[in-house]
């Protein structure tokens, strides 16, 4: 019996050490009202639809993914395309600012891959479920420079919505807070 108290002891010590690390790590993390997921409603076209997550992260940066659907819901098992929008992003009283940092792509049904290899979109020869880099390319007017400069004010966040002004990519969007 004492030998099993020693060995209850010895677990909860440790345990609670490796408990309390952890959390003071991730406390030493600068988290702000953006921090954590976002994500739109979805949003239907005339035969399509997409969604939008947003991700910001505690060390400055966040990931913006753009999913698009062939379908009218948003069921992901009808995803044809995902573009990731990779950034540094700080913030001051009024205003976020964004340095995109890198952009990707995966195409993930055989008529969108057909249509990108035919047009040789963004001068790449596309393959299905596989993401490529097109940062800094110019992809039939679409640009994913990272010269570009994005500083955008924000609402104030109310009931879990976030809503940005002043960047068309962002503009015109409510964004949910996810748990």
């Amino acid at each position: 019996m004492n030998k099993f108290i020693i060995f209850l002891s010895f677990l909860f010590l440790f345990g609670c050490e490796t408990t309390s690390k952890v959390v003071s790590e991730d406390s030493n993390q600068e988290k702000n009202e953006f921090y954590g997921e976002w994500k739109t409603d979805c949003i239907n076209g005339t035969s399509s639809s997409y969604e939008i997550v947003f991700i910001f992260n505690a060390n400055g940066t966040s990931e913006f993914h753009e999913l698009f659907y062939y379908d009218l819901n948003c069921d992901e098992n009808k995803q044809e395309e995902i573009w990731s929008h990779l950034f540094n992003y700080s913030k001051d009283e009024d205003n976020i600012f964004f340095d995109r940092t890198q952009t990707e792509m995966t195409i993930y049904t055989q008529e969108f891959l057909d249509a990108r290899n035919e047009d040789t979109w963004c001068g790449i020869s596309w393959s299905l479920n596989k993401t490529e880099d097109v940062t800094d390319l110019n992809c039939d007017g679409y640009s994913t420079s990272t010269n570009e400069d994005i500083n955008t004010s924000y609402s104030v966040i109310q009931n879990n919505q976030l809503e940005f002004e002043g960047y068309p990519l962002f503009e015109d969007l409510i964004f949910y807070k996810q748990n």
